[in-house]
């Protein structure tokens, strides 16, 4: 008897789904100018987050408008985004206002 074990492939987005404004690093500075938290997002749909001196890996895309950030097999979380110049500025539902600005690190 011959069995064959099939494995489903890894939640890899579509470099279709991807807003190439975004590939790169953004980054938010603290009032001493150190950097408190930022985002690369990376050309192949995986993203670095760096927050709270904390590194966390997700894979990314953009679904109906939206920044999608996920993990396989978890819940994605959507934010609302907007590029000014070399701003990244992300919505606050909670809060029905506009956050402070990531800077793209060239």
């Amino acid at each position: 008897m011959f069995f064959m074990n099939a494995c489903s492939p890894p939640d890899i987005p579509s470099t279709n789904n991807l807003d190439e404004n975004l590939f790169g690093e953004w980054v938010f500075y603290e009032n001493d100018l150190s950097i408190s938290a930022s985002y690369t997002f990376n050309e192949d749909g995986t993203c670095v987050q760096f927050l709270y001196d904390q590194n966390y890996d997700w894979l990314w895309e953009i679904e109906e408008g939206q920044l999608k950030l996920y993990v396989e097999s978890g819940t994605p979380a959507y934010f609302t985004y907007n590029i000014e110049e070399k701003f990244l500025y992300f919505y606050s539902d909670i809060a029905g206002v506009w956050g402070l600005p990531f800077t793209k690190i060239d």
